[in-house]
């Protein structure tokens, strides 16, 4: 999803959706809540780190 399209999902605008994206601004529970709902999952699937991949080489 880019980030025009979560911002019209969330009601804000694009460049306040960069701002969470950049860490500069946190995101609030409200808004974490609403894009599970969007990408039909649980909050704490969003709130759980990715593993990292391996590098082959």
């Amino acid at each position: 999803m880019m980030q025009q399209d979560l911002a019209m999902a969330l009601g804000r605008s694009r460049s306040a959706i960069s701002a969470r994206y950049t860490g500069q601004v946190p995101w609030s529970l409200d808004e974490i809540g609403r894009i599970a709902v969007l990408y039909g999952c649980r909050v704490s699937d969003l709130l759980t780190e990715a593993p990292q991949s391996r590098s082959p080489w």
